[in-house]
């Protein structure tokens, strides 16, 4: 449950916990890990914060995770249920998200949200800013991966509204894969929003003064992805968009 929009009560005793945990809501992560452990439950804990402080975190919980959860949380529940757990579970390779179950998004209350069609069709980013959370919890593993296109498309077609939120670090980082996810996009009258890196789209509009026009087709299908804007539109049933750069 998501406690932005949701009153969490902690009254219960489920078998299992999982947290997951961001600077901004560490310290109150911490407070509910360590009511459940005094009832007995099996807490789990994981997210940036946690993979960027796992000395920090480790006292509040029975496991942690480190790095992206895709590969090592379903090994975790084989040893949850097997009874043999271990404190770290760490990403370190193999990591895709072309088999990722579709989401059950028949457990959000979209009604909470401004834009609850949010989604994630690429992980990480091929950059390297020494600003940036990424190399920090990527490390040890692949650093950028991408959906397939026909599964983000699929699950693009299951959310119902206009509106989407692309969750994703660098939408634009694979142009390859964001080609082909505009281009089957046409068509599906949406509205979408998305982030991605100043440079890439300064690239995209270079690519296209110079007549350059295969490099920069993801760009084209943004329209007018200009540094100010974070809204896209879709006009005569072509879906078009702009990304929030960063």
């Amino acid at each position: 449950m998501d406690e932005h929009v949701e009153r969490l009560t902690i009254g219960d005793t489920p078998d299992l916990v999982v947290i997951q945990v961001y600077i901004t809501n560490a310290y109150r992560a911490y407070r509910i890990a360590d009511h459940y452990r005094a009832r007995g439950v099996f807490v789990a804990l994981g997210g940036l914060h946690v993979t960027s402080l796992p000395a920090e975190a480790a006292p509040h919980a029975d496991a942690i995770f480190l790095g992206p959860g895709e590969q090592t949380f379903p090994v975790f529940l084989q040893h949850f249920r097997d009874g043999v757990t271990q404190p770290v579970y760490r990403s370190t390779g193999g990591r895709t998200i072309e088999d990722v179950p579709p989401i059950r998004r028949d457990l959000i209350r979209r009604r909470n949200y401004l834009v609850p069609n949010s989604i994630v069709v690429t992980r990480g980013c091929p950059q390297h800013c020494d600003f940036c959370y990424k190399d920090a919890f990527f490390q040890g593993g692949k650093t950028f991966y991408t959906q397939r296109v026909d599964a983000a498309l699929a699950e693009i077609a299951r959310l119902p509204g206009r509106h989407l939120y692309f969750l994703d670090d660098h939408l634009l980082g694979d142009q390859r894969f964001a080609r082909s996810l505009f281009d089957g996009m046409k068509g599906m009258n949406r509205l979408f929003q998305g982030a991605a890196t100043v440079d890439s789209i300064l690239r995209g509009r270079s690519h296209r003064a110079r007549g350059r026009r295969r490099d920069a087709q993801p760009l084209r299908r943004l329209r007018d992805a200009d540094a100010g804007e974070t809204c896209g539109a879709a006009r005569n049933g072509r879906t078009s968009g702009a990304t929030t750069p960063r």
